[in-house]
């Protein structure tokens, strides 16, 4: 134990000389001496000490950084989900307001009983022919039933399933409805895409083909509605004439009729029932 504490001693002092004697060099030379030998040192320490930092301050920016854009997406994903709830549930209240205002035209009981439903799939085509609605037997829907946008007329039931149905629309050329005018009473016939004329050759897409019985006095912008005659209840809007066509050759007056349910834009509808003819 002597020995050990006696061998520090030593050490001790001889460390003490040498950094005398440095001191000692260093008051005659200046610290170019000390410079020499501790810069080495020195200067790798602190490239260390900066490559360290540089690289903790990066990593901690760059997860900052990292952590404020997930942030901000999940801000815009939640605003821009907000947006579209807003937006449909608006849209949702819209159509249904437009619904109320067909049943608050009409005045026959049938109208007592109705069903919203949703459109849930159509046909590839723009003007599509066939589509189908959220509900079916089990909602009550019988087929031959009636189908209304907020704006008029849509189609007619075809076909019934437990949880849905088909709906023919009025571009279908299986679908033929009697009409008569709002303007007069005195004017009628019938709208079909089933009638045949070359009258209809540069029929823009979209519309509805009809006939006028009588060669009857008909104008363009006339409202063109349900008559009332067989099965459907009368004054449900169909369309609005778009161009009147005589055919002299046959005696017959052919018409246009925009419909007022736009088909790129159904979503809500209405099921009414037909009447019941004993």
């Amino acid at each position: 134990m002597k020995k050990i504490t006696t061998n520090t001693k030593k050490i001790a002092m001889i460390v003490g000389l040498i950094l005398l004697i440095a001191f000692s060099f260093n008051e005659i030379f200046g610290n170019s001496i000390i410079r020499k030998i501790f810069n080495p040192v020195l200067k790798g320490t602190s490239q260390l000490t900066n490559q360290v930092t540089t690289f903790v301050d990066a990593k901690y920016i760059h997860d900052e950084k990292d952590a404020r854009i997930r942030e901000l997406e999940e801000e815009n994903a939640k605003l821009r989900q907000q947006l579209i709830d807003n937006v449909i549930n608006e849209n949702d209240l819209k159509e249904l307001s437009d619904l109320k205002k067909m049943l608050n035209h009409q005045a026959e009981k049938i109208y007592e009983s109705h069903l919203t439903v949703d459109l849930i799939a159509k046909n590839s085509s723009d003007f599509y022919t066939s589509f189908l609605i959220s509900a079916g037997t089990q909602g009550g829907v019988k087929k031959g039933d009636l189908v209304l946008s907020g704006n008029g007329l849509a189609g007619i039931v075809q076909a019934v399933e437990k949880d849905y149905s088909k709906v023919l629309s009025l571009l279908d050329s299986q679908i033929s409805i009697a009409f008569k005018t709002v303007r007069t009473d005195s004017v009628s016939g019938i709208v079909s895409q089933n009638i045949d004329s070359d009258s209809f050759e540069n029929m823009p897409k979209g519309m509805l083909r009809g006939y006028v019985f009588d060669n009857g006095d008909i104008l363009v912008g006339d409202i063109v509605m349900t008559s009332g005659m067989g099965i459907y209840p009368a004054g449900i809007e169909i369309g609005e004439v778009y161009q009147v066509i005589e055919d002299r050759s046959n005696l017959l007056k052919y018409i246009i009729v925009k419909p007022y349910t736009n088909y790129n834009e159904l979503s809500k509808l209405l099921v009414i029932h037909t009447r019941t003819l004993e």
